[in-house]
């Protein structure tokens, strides 16, 4: 493990100073133990020239904006990153030798292995972003040429220092966004990127950068009914290193609950604007950093971190982004019009419009820049609601605002192309100060560790929706007390079979709907969640459908069994228990089979509002060929499919065989039972048409059954096409997460 001087010698302010250059570092100063006070002679004495070299070689190479004396070059013990007990480890180790050194540090890495220390500069140079229309085939076949991409970033360029904290600023459409999504590999499938990218001067990929950086969306995605320190030990156990220990991960939970200042709301849910009362949109977003920094990344993007946020939240959230540029990361944050306390907190601006750099520099010199460009700023006005003003497209004034934006930019290049080469030079060698494989590489839990933490964590989200658990058993209890009261002891005769069909295929209608829009209201949302840790790769797919489906069972479990409870007896339905208990497993295999339907929805609508939208004309089918409003009989031969594959077909036909096999109705007159002998019939609507009307006749429950084309010997066929009916839907709903993943990971790279 080589020493570098840039990341255990100099704090972030000394890169903060102005124009500063480091001095070589001579041979006798490497062994001389009172250059580096901190280090152990031995230690120094057995490190070979080129661990000093080549750190310090890489050093002077970066085109910071400091230049250090001699003096600037203070070591101090919160700069130097190694702690007297790994310094312990250190010494001992130097002991036996240079050879033996890297043995020695093994502990020193595995307790740091979770931390992707080193400082990083990013740069970016002649960055180009368009937007790719696809030809629809009409075109092709005319041979019309393909239309032309848009562009939305132009040929961009810079560079972010360590300490460095760069506000990101243009009006809307600028291309901000745009930018750190190219920077970070996290563009859309449609959105083409051309350009160099370094870390410390060596050429890179964007999975490269993923590897050494957090990115922190603009929405803030959490699980409204888990605490703070919940949601933050959950991150820990399944994205930290599993080389360290569990007491070592919670431990670096309680720094960084400490660090971003959620000690206060530790222990309170997140909550949400849709019922549950939690942290505030300030904690919230701190909270949003602090899952990224339990990684400790050196470099930070953060997009849009203020909005929706009062002045004095956003003052609060700047603030702990400030904290970590002072740490040493290497922050790039867009940010949308923010109060002048709060644009006085950065220290870098850099300004877009109509994807072009405007400016790039220090904050401060923005004002005599757009001064020198005929745009002062007036007396007493927030600088950056200024900027936003000169570089925004005003309406009616298209061609004005066009010609003041080129302006800007076009002098902003010219400046540039005089000054040179302002990035790091990208080149083709070793990369320098961070270990970009070794990033990347994580030691991850294994698949059971993995299904233990979704399980709980998804138990914990399930039990603890209070308005939804309520309105479930209310909704289950009254349902099933309404429908007792109307079909109050139903009498036996000819008359009951109406009503007993018509009350065992509502039940089967409502097991159905009531799981189904639970499912769909709630999971729509939750996707983004999974999306996000998919891209952390903290889970696999199939870990987190298995854990949503185990964790529903309770409840569908329950609800049918309280819904039955109150109807069967107040109704009247046969008395036999084993009758009852066997349609309680016919009503909770129906309920898992219309949920299944539910997560498909789910999975592929993008939004609950759609989700709901497409259901109801999703489920009527099925509802129309489920055995009651046509018999199978008659269903044209086009439709016959949707009849096998509707769940509440096999579910009504269950229950009927349930209900009615084996029993005896009464009364059939005996001029009915014989004329129906005389017509070689027993139902009226087979009867020939010089039959006489006559009212349907049924001596018994067989007859019922054979009425609505019901064959009593498939009750247990019927079972289990329901219960395999699920599975396959269930399973087709995880195919197509998997398949937007898939896609989701092709078109970020």
């Amino acid at each position: 493990m080589a020493l570098d001087p840039r990341r255990d010698f100099v704090g972030p302010d000394v890169l903060e100073t102005e124009e500063t250059s480091f001095p070589a570092v001579t041979n006798a100063g490497r062994k001389d133990s009172k250059v580096f006070p901190h280090l152990d002679s031995k230690y120094i004495n057995n490190i070979s020239p080129t661990e000093i070299d080549a750190p310090v070689m890489a050093f002077q190479e970066l085109d910071v904006e400091a230049r250090a004396s001699p003096s600037n070059l203070r070591v101090s013990p919160s700069n130097l990153r190694i702690s007297p007990s790994n310094l312990n480890k250190v010494n001992s180790a130097s002991a036996s030798g240079y050879s033996n050194f890297g043995g020695g540090l093994e502990e020193l890495e595995r307790q740091e292995s979770h931390s992707l220390r080193g400082n990083v500069t990013l740069s970016w140079h002649d960055l180009q972003v368009d937007l790719v229309f696809e030809q629809g085939c009409i075109g092709r076949l005319r041979g019309e040429p393909a239309p032309t991409p848009k562009p939305l970033l132009k040929k961009v360029s810079g560079v972010v220092n360590p300490g460095w904290l760069v506000a990101v600023m243009g009006a809307s459409g600028a291309g901000k966004t745009t930018l750190l999504n190219a920077l970070c590999g996290r563009t859309a499938g449609n959105l083409q990127v051309d350009g160099l990218l370094s870390i410390n001067g060596a050429k890179v990929s964007p999975n490269d950068i993923k590897g050494v950086s957090a990115y922190v969306q603009q929405q803030d995605l959490a699980f409204a009914t888990l605490t703070v320190r919940e949601h933050l030990k959950f991150q820990a156990l399944l994205r930290m290193d599993n080389r360290l220990t569990v007491e070592e991960r919670m431990h670096k939970v309680e720094e960084v609950i400490t660090e971003l200042g959620l000690q206060k709301c530790g222990n309170t849910f997140i909550g949400s604007v849709t019922g549950v009362r939690g942290i505030s949109g300030g904690e919230l977003k701190r909270l949003s950093f602090a899952s990224e920094v339990l990684m400790d990344p050196p470099l930070l993007f953060v997009d849009e971190p203020t909005s929706g946020l009062d002045s004095f939240m956003a003052q609060s959230v700047v603030t702990s982004l400030q904290a970590m540029a002072k740490a040493g990361r290497t922050i790039l944050c867009t940010i949308h019009q923010p109060p002048s306390e709060v644009f006085a907190m950065f220290n870098r601006l850099l300004l877009l419009a109509e994807g072009r750099t405007v400016y790039y520099g220090r904050r401060d010199d923005a004002l005599e820049y757009f001064e020198r460009m005929g745009q002062p700023c007036p007396a007493n006005f927030n600088p950056a609601d200024h900027y936003i003003h000169r570089l925004a497209i005003i309406p009616q004034k298209e061609d004005e605002s066009l010609a003041r934006i080129k302006k800007f930019t076009d002098e902003f290049e010219r400046l540039e192309a005089e000054k040179g080469k302002t990035q790091l030079e990208i080149t083709d060698g070793k990369k320098k100060d961070v270990d970009l494989r070794a990033a990347r590489k994580r030691h991850g839990e294994s698949r059971w560790t993995q299904f233990l933490l979704v399980m709980w964590r998804t138990w914990l989200t399930t039990a603890r929706e209070p308005q939804l658990t309520k309105v479930r058993f209310g909704q289950s209890l009254f349902i099933g007390l309404f429908v007792g009261l109307i079909f109050l002891q139903v009498q036996s005769g000819q008359k009951s079979v109406q009503n007993l069909t018509g009350v065992l295929f509502f039940i089967v209608i409502q097991m159905s709907f009531g799981t189904i829009f639970p499912v769909v209201q709630v999971f729509p949302d939750e996707k983004h969640i999974f999306l996000r840790d998919a891209d952390n790769k903290m889970y696999k797919t199939w870990i987190y459908m298995l854990t949503k489906s185990i964790a529903e069972i309770p409840f569908q479990l329950v609800l049918p069994l309280l819904t039955l409870s109150v109807t069967y007896f107040m109704i009247g339905l046969n008395p036999s228990a084993d009758r009852f208990f066997l349609l309680y497993v016919i009503l909770v295999i129906t309920a898992l089979t219309a949920q299944s339907l539910g997560y498909l929805i789910s999975v592929s609508c993008p939004s609950v509002s759609v989700a709901l939208a497409v259901t109801p004309p999703i489920v009527i089918p099925f509802m129309l060929f489920g055995g009651l409003f046509i018999n199978s009989e008659d269903i044209p031969v086009y439709f016959i499919w949707l009849e096998y594959i509707s769940w509440i077909k096999y579910g009504f036909e269950a229950a009927m065989v349930n209900e009615w096999s084996g029993k005896t109705i009464g009364g059939c007159t005996s001029a009915a039972l014989s004329m129906m002998e005389d017509n070689s019939t027993m139902l009226p609507t087979n009867m020939s048409t010089s039959s006489p009307p006559l009212v349907a006749c049924f001596p018994d429950g067989e007859s019922v059954l054979e009425f609505y084309s019901i064959d009593e010997d498939f009750l247990v066929q019927n079972i289990m096409i329901l219960l395999g009916l699920g599975i396959a839907i269930r399973l087709v709903a995880y195919l197509i997460l998997e398949l937007i993943l898939w896609r989701r990971r092709r078109h970020n790279h």
